[in-house]
């Protein structure tokens, strides 16, 4: 995965935390929060 599209995946996990829906899974959006920022890593060290 390339630095560009795991920045997207950054960006739209923040948006969905900063938006704290009702029906927003927390836990997950987390995970996914997490998961982005490690392919970030990933992707800048190839």
């Amino acid at each position: 995965m390339d630095v560009a599209r795991a920045e997207n995946a950054l960006e739209r996990a923040k948006e969905q935390l900063a938006a704290d829906a009702p029906d927003l899974n927390r836990p997950r959006a987390e995970a996914a929060l997490a998961r982005a920022q490690n392919r970030i890593k990933v992707a800048s060290n190839s």
